[in-house]
């Protein structure tokens, strides 16, 4: 009797989703000369980074203080892997690709390591991958990754820096952040000034994330990702990071309920797939309306009889006299065909007042 535990999971989801929401796990990559030993480490917690055995703090060469400042930044958990001309740029993100990560950044990227990047994301994401990369100066039209394109900083014990040398602190804040809030205005006390670009406007619309000091605080202009053209199936509100993480949560969360609960456990009869659609429809959905979801819209998912039909297609059959309930009852063998439609809330991010004295 394997339903119940679904409905039972899904609770469990829907009630620890804002908990769970900015607990961000990160990849950060860091080039090294080492050829050998140790290359990938992976943090739990703030802790574990402040006690390295002498091993790892030699073969870190200081990439742990960058894990330390992607913790106090906000990220939940830290992957490091070091890349050299062994284990090279396109082996580390081969050897990643099934990690359960939400951000991936690079210290000291050169643009053809960024464009290596965006291509790995994007594939990723093609096959419903929740990973999205931070880099810096790098235009790619695309919800995946977010373009930090603030040329300088200055820290707080007055250096300043490049913009590129802060990516792992934009990044672990975006980690960190829960889907209560955007991004938008989200405050760096790491940070004492920044550089600001002419236009600021003109910078987010071309999918730049940068940061803008208000006379008083370091903060995020606009909290969008680098997405400019908006593509079939898509809408405006995908150029926000915000909307775009809550997706990739909602979706990994039916992904993993799906796989622990329904694959070879469940009989793959309508019965049964209406069973798990109605439970993510009538308990996770609705548990997350209000916060997250708006009450104010059908957030459903249902049988994709379009996806089964092309199936039958596929394989050569006669969908002619198939009406919808039939396309519903074919066996799909062990593949669940599903589509849903939900509308996520956007925080408030602009105000217009008029007055009339």
């Amino acid at each position: 009797m394997g339903l119940p535990k679904v409905k039972i999971a899904f609770e469990h989801k829907a009630k620890n989703l804002l908990k769970r929401s900015g607990r961000g796990v990160v990849l950060l990559l860091a080039n090294t000369d080492k050829t050998t030993g140790k290359m990938k480490f992976k943090f739990n917690d703030v802790l574990k980074a402040t006690t390295l055995s002498s091993s790892d703090t030699t073969q870190l060469d200081g990439t742990e203080n960058k894990v330390i400042e992607l913790f106090e930044a906000g990220a939940n958990k830290v992957i490091v892997e070091l890349v050299n001309t062994v284990n090279t740029l396109d082996k580390v993100l081969e050897n990643n690709a099934n990690e359960n990560i939400d951000y991936l950044c690079y210290l000291g990227a050169e643009t053809s390591d960024n464009t290596e990047i965006v291509n790995f994301v994007k594939a990723q994401r093609a096959v419903d991958s929740k990973i999205k990369a931070v880099l810096f100066n790098t235009e790619a039209d695309h919800e995946g990754i977010i373009n930090f394109a603030t040329e300088k900083v200055t820290l707080t014990n007055g250096v300043e820096v490049d913009g590129s040398d802060v990516v792992h602190i934009i990044t672990g804040a975006l980690a960190g952040l829960e889907l209560t809030r955007s991004s938008t205005y989200l405050v760096f006390n790491q940070f004492a000034d920044c550089s600001m670009v002419g236009t600021m406007d003109d910078a987010i619309d071309e999918g730049k994330l940068i940061l803008m000091n208000d006379g008083e605080k370091v903060k995020i202009a606009r909290g969008v990702n680098s997405l400019t053209t908006i593509r079939d199936g898509q809408k405006k509100d995908f150029k926000k990071i915000k909307i775009i993480e809550s997706m990739d949560i909602i979706k990994s969360d039916i992904k993993k309920i799906f796989e622990d609960n329904f694959i070879g456990k469940v009989a793959n009869t309508l019965d049964n797939k209406n069973m798990f659609l109605n439970t993510i429809n009538l308990i996770y959905f609705k548990s997350l309306e209000g916060n997250i979801l708006s009450r104010d819209f059908n957030n459903k998912v249902e049988i994709d009889v379009e996806a089964i039909r092309q199936l039958i297609v596929d394989k050569g059959g006669d969908v002619s006299d198939m009406d919808e309930t039939a396309l519903k009852k074919y066996n799909t063998g062990s593949s669940l065909f599903i589509k849903g439609n939900v509308e996520i809330l956007d925080s408030t991010e602009d105000l217009t007042l008029n007055f009339n004295v």
